[in-house]
């Protein structure tokens, strides 16, 4: 007999940070291996995911090297029921990630500052036929490096498996959820027209002016985590 396991969502809503912002508002900044992943059942019907994570590199704050901290995320999935939180994302063992901690007790939802925003994959990819190691939040924006040296979260960007060897960091980024797009305002001429936006350029046009993306890497966010540069404010883009 198969067992049938009950599943439900939870809408969450949560303020976009700036990467000065998650910086400020974290209590410890590290880069950590995911060595193990266990679910349990908790209060109010609640599904929690806990990643035994082990310390390989501390940009900011507190933890040792080498020591393990157990990261407690909602949602997942028991013997009983399955619970996925909007917002909340889902790890994987053997991987790692920099997690911008947050430092009080309080129960919470994620132990990162602005849920899937304090997480970033560090990933190893072929970009443009080059092996390229990236650092990539959950929503596939991975941070980059402006002239002189400023970091920024750059256009969101899609991986593609291709079964042995890395995955492939594909440049065309998908078309954003509705609530993420910041769309042109309309524009009317003197006698109040609507001036009909310019056309969009296809694929072609776009493949024929490629930008140059520069990746930063963990020693770069960790001078960014110092204090040592700084970010590229969204609108200087």
């Amino acid at each position: 007999m198969g067992l049938a396991v009950a599943g439900s969502a939870w809408a969450t809503r949560v303020e976009r940070r700036s990467l000065t912002e998650l910086r400020d508002q974290a209590a410890s900044i590290v880069l950590g291996h995911v060595v193990d992943i266990s679910t349990r059942d908790g209060a109010k019907r609640m599904v929690w995911t806990d990643y035994t994570v082990r310390v390989e590199e501390v940009l900011v704050g507190e933890p040792m090297i080498g020591s393990e901290l157990t990261l407690s995320f909602a949602g997942g999935t028991t013997a009983t029921h399955s619970i996925e939180v909007v917002g909340v994302p889902r790890l994987e063992a053997g991987e790692r990630y920099v997690f911008f901690l947050r430092g009080d007790e309080a129960p919470y939802l994620t132990p990162t500052v602005g849920f899937d925003q304090g997480i970033y994959h560090q990933l190893d990819v072929d970009f443009g036929g080059k092996p390229t190691r990236i650092l990539i939040s959950p929503r596939g924006f991975p941070l980059e490096l402006a002239d002189g040296g400023r970091i920024f979260r750059g256009d969101r960007a899609t991986l593609n498996s291709r079964g042995e060897g890395p995955p492939a960091l594909v440049e065309a980024p998908p078309p954003l959820p509705e609530d993420e797009r910041e769309e042109a305002p309309d524009a009317f001429d003197a006698a109040g027209v609507l001036v009909p936006p310019p056309p969009s350029e296809g694929p072609q046009a776009q493949a024929a002016k490629p930008r140059a993306r520069r990746f930063a890497s963990l020693s770069e966010l960790a001078a960014f985590a110092r204090r040592r540069i700084q970010e590229v404010p969204r609108e200087d883009r």
